[in-house]
This record gives structure tokens, C-alpha cells and sequence, in this order.
């Protein structure tokens, strides 16, 4: 062998050696699109996850558990929130608050304003995934949102979705009544919304039944994501394995409390995103107390929904943070919210009305006035004469579980005589109840409002990432 091969081998071989010892990094974007989805890749992440730099880890503390990264089964803004960074949508909303193009880059109304026609963009592409066959992420198509819109219909998803656009668009009731009561498939013969058109592979548009001037501003909702059908129906669907087109991708979980997401380098819209976090970490805690102590030591970096508890201890009347807490600590108003407080008049147990007496003292005594130090305030609905001596009826009352709603109840029922009234967490109201405590209105045939309760919604950050944005869109905030 003559000394020039063996040099040449050498220097092989040192570089092989090199190679094989350099510390893998896995990057999101065009340069790693042929990257698998196999369980070592996710480990590495985690290892690198770890290791960062605050400046580049965003870690948000959460009061609620992210029960689903499927949008349609995104019950609280926790979920909301994330399914935000994941996925995109027609249109989207600014920092101040007006919509502007997403996937849609542009759309026409027509002169009576019935037809909405989106031309999407031909550069917006999903994340890269083994649902694909080349494993890289193919571009949105037209087909992806008829196919997300009716999905919504399906009886085998929550009806939030739904809700939204079934009076809204045209067709969409129809095709959502078959969906929801007729089984066998040779029963359906309505083979979609008629009015949700594929023009062609970039072009859609969306007929409705009236002319609606938010229309626009519904797409934007988390609840309208779009994504591929190749996903949502493999077996494990996109409950744990979302997939999307977003600024952020889909990383990791730790247990069911900590999701963990990466950067898209690859995004299309890069241009809006102009902080350096390459990853944020969605952490879900119980203990109110335990979230707020993680914040105060930097573990925390924002939380975008402060909890009651929270606010009645750190803020004051005027929504500043009292002294101390202005120091390490910036609070954002994300505007006023309402809870309500119905009566359910069809209720088994036969509580009419009038035998809410004991419930009307409490939300009009100073003592729950007090308790709130004045960032509570209540209206009472009740009108009609009340029953004396009505505090002796057992009460049921339902609550939709988020902080607040959970708070607010629970202190009233602290200051009703035990066992007169019992707390039931519930997604929806049934005749056992007979009230139920919501943050949506009811239809009037089906509750009477007893009470609102009314609140201004904070965030808290570090001062150090006080740049992040929020809105009175619980599930919106801008990096």
C-alpha cells in the first residue's frame, strides 16, 4: 500500500470517527424534512429542550390540563392556546386586534355579501410526517378545509366546533342533523356541506346563509384549524399526535402535565415571529399556589391565565400589581369576562325560581361582596317574589370547570348551610341540576339567569419576557 493511500485512508478515518462523536441535533425545517418520527428523535429533543437558555425556552404555566391537541375536542383555553401555535387557519388576528391573510392569502365577497372565496397560499406546507408517504410535509390544499368544516358535523366529536357555523354557513345544518341522527351510511344521502365549494386545489369558498361581517374573524378561532385528513384518521388521530402547518411544532410530553414544542424554521409566515424562542414548554399545575411560586422563581416565565386567587392576592382594585410583585413581575389585562348563573327550570328535583332566596342573600350580602375586595362585581337577576324559608331546599348546582367558574362557585356554597348545596363539574346541563354556572349564554327556553358575575382577566409574565402580547381572545398571544 503506497503512503499516499494510507494517508488517505487516515483522514477517513478520523473523520468518520469525528462524525460519529459530534452531539445530534435535530432541527425543524428544510434541512431536516427526511427526519422520522421514531421515539429516539423525541428523547434527543427533550435532552436539548432541557438544556436551553431562558432567552430561547418559553415555559407557560397553565392552570388546566391539556386534555386534547385535537382542535375539536378543545374544551379549555389551555388546549386552545397550544392548538393555536400548532396549527393555522384561513385567517388569522393581529396584535391589534384586526384579521389579516393566514393560509388564505387573499379573498373576494360578493356583491351581496353571501360568498367568501379564500385563494390559499401554494407555500404553506403541513409539518413533516411518516403520514405522508415521502415523510415530508405536503402543501394545504383546498380539500383539507371542506374536509376540517365537515369533520365538525361527525357524531363521533363535541359540538363546540360546530356550534359556531352550523347556522352560519349553508348546508351545514343539514348535513350536520344527518350526521348526528342518521347511522347506517345508505341512510345519508346529503354528501356534504353545500356550502363550502373546492374551487380547486388552492382555491375555496364558503356560502352562507346570511350575510355575517364577522365571518372573517370566526375562521381565525382554534375550533377552524386546518389540518390533513391523513392524520385526523389514522387509529391515534390527533389527540396526542397533532399535526399542522403552525409556527410551532408538536415536540414532546412529559407525563400528562408538561407538552413540549419546537420551532418551525420552515414556517411561511416567519416574518411575523421575531423572538428568539426556539421552544415553548406548557406546564399544567392543580395547585394555583404551586404555579404562582414558580413564576415568582423564574421556573414559571408567563402565565396567560391568572387565577382568581392569584389576582385577589397580588393585584389591587386598579389592576396594578401591588408593591413588591412590580419589581420581578408585569401584569396585562386580557379585558372583562362574565360568568353567569342560571336557573334550570326543567329540573327533576322541582326548584322553581322563586326558591332561590337563600342563593339571592348571598350574592347580595357585603360578606361575598368583601371576599372579592371589589374585583368581583354581581348582578341580580331575581326579580319575582321569593319563597321564605327556601334555604331549606338541597340545591345541585353544575359548573363548567374552569379557575374561575370552580372559585366563584365554591364561595358561594361556602356561605350556604352544609349540605344545601352541591357542586357538580359538567361540560353540558341535565335535569338532576338545578342551576348550572357558565361562562356562555343559555337559550331562554332552556335557563333563566339568576346572575352576572363580572371580572377583568389578567396575565402575568417575568419583566424579562414582558414582551409577550395578549388580548381579550383567551387562546391568542403573540412572541
Amino acid at each position: 500500500m503506497t503512503l499516499q493511500l494510507r494517508l488517505i485512508l487516515l483522514i477517513a478515518v478520523l473523520l468518520i470517527i469525528k462524525a460519529c462523536s459530534s452531539t445530534e441535533t435535530i432541527t425543524v425545517g428544510s434541512e431536516a424534512r427526511t427526519a422520522s418520527e421514531a421515539p429516539q428523535v423525541e428523547e434527543t429533543e427533550e435532552e436539548e429542550v432541557e438544556a436551553m437558555d431562558p432567552v430561547t425556552q418559553l415555559t407557560i404555566g397553565e392552570n388546566e390540563l391539556i386534555r386534547s391537541m385535537d382542535p375539536l375536542f378543545a374544551h379549555n383555553t389551555t388546549s386552545q392556546r397550544a392548538i393555536y401555535i400548532v396549527y393555522d387557519r384561513l385567517t388569522r388576528i393581529d396584535r391589534n386586534g384586526d384579521v389579516q391573510p393566514s393560509v388564505a392569502r387573499s379573498w373576494e365577497v360578493s356583491d351581496d355579501s353571501l360568498t367568501y372565496t379564500f385563494n390559499l397560499r401554494t407555500d404553506a406546507f403541513y409539518h413533516d410526517s411518516s403520514v405522508f408517504t415521502s415523510g415530508l410535509g405536503r402543501v394545504i390544499q383546498a380539500n383539507d378545509i371542506k374536509f376540517a368544516f365537515e369533520r365538525m358535523a361527525q357524531n363521533n366529536v363535541p359540538q363546540s366546533a360546530s356550534a359556531k357555523f352550523t347556522d352560519k354557513v349553508k348546508g351545514f345544518d343539514a348535513f350536520r342533523v344527518q350526521q348526528q341522527n342518521l347511522f347506517f351510511a345508505d341512510e345519508r344521502i346529503i354528501p356534504g356541506i353545500s356550502g363550502i365549494d373546492v374551487v380547486n386545489d388552492s382555491t375555496v369558498s364558503f356560502t352562507l346563509n346570511a350575510p355575517y361581517e364577522n365571518f372573517t374573524r370566526l375562521l381565525a378561532h382554534p375550533y377552524a384549524s386546518i389540518y390533513p385528513r391523513e392524520a385526523a384518521e389514522r387509529d391515534r388521530g390527533l389527540h396526542a399526535s397533532p399535526l399542522g402547518s403552525g409556527i410551532f411544532t408538536f415536540s414532546h410530553t412529559e407525563g400528562d402535565s408538561v407538552y413540549v414544542f419546537a420551532r418551525n424554521e420552515s414556517y411561511f409566515n416567519n416574518s411575523l415571529f421575531s423572538s428568539s424562542y426556539q421552544s415553548l414548554r406548557f406546564m399544567s399545575f392543580e395547585d394555583e399556589g404551586r404555579l404562582f411560586r414558580m413564576l415568582s422563581s423564574g421556573d414559571v416565565h408567563f402565565v396567560p391565565e391568572t387565577g382568581p386567587q392569584t389576582i385577589l392576592s397580588t393585584s389591587t382594585v386598579d389592576g396594578d400589581l401591588k408593591p413588591g410583585y412590580d419589581e420581578t413581575l408585569h401584569l396585562a389585562s386580557t379585558g372583562m369576562k362574565e360568568i353567569y348563573l342560571y336557573h334550570l327550570p326543567d329540573n327533576f328535583a322541582g326548584i322553581d325560581y322563586k326558591m332561590l332566596e337563600n342563593i339571592s342573600n348571598v350574592l347580595k350580602s357585603d360578606e361575598f361582596a368583601d371576599h372579592f375586595e371589589g374585583k368581583f362585581t354581581v348582578d341580580v337577576h331575581l326579580s319575582e317574589e321569593l319563597i321564605e324559608g327556601s334555604t331549606d331546599h338541597q340545591i345541585k348546582a353544575g359548573f363548567i370547570r374552569t379557575p374561575h367558574i370552580s372559585y366563584v362557585s365554591q364561595v358561594i356554597g361556602g356561605f350556604l348551610p352544609e349540605d344545601s348545596f352541591l357542586l357538580y363539574p359538567v361540560r353540558s346541563t341535565n335535569r338532576d341540576l338545578s342551576l348550572m354556572f357558565t361562562n356562555s349564554s343559555m337559550n331562554p327556553r332552556y335557563g333563566v339567569k339568576v346572575a352576572t358575575i363580572r371580572y377583568e382577566s389578567f396575565s402575568l409574565m417575568r419583566q424579562d419576557h414582558s414582551g409577550i402580547r395578549v388580548s381579550e381572545n383567551p387562546w391568542w398571544f403573540e412572541l
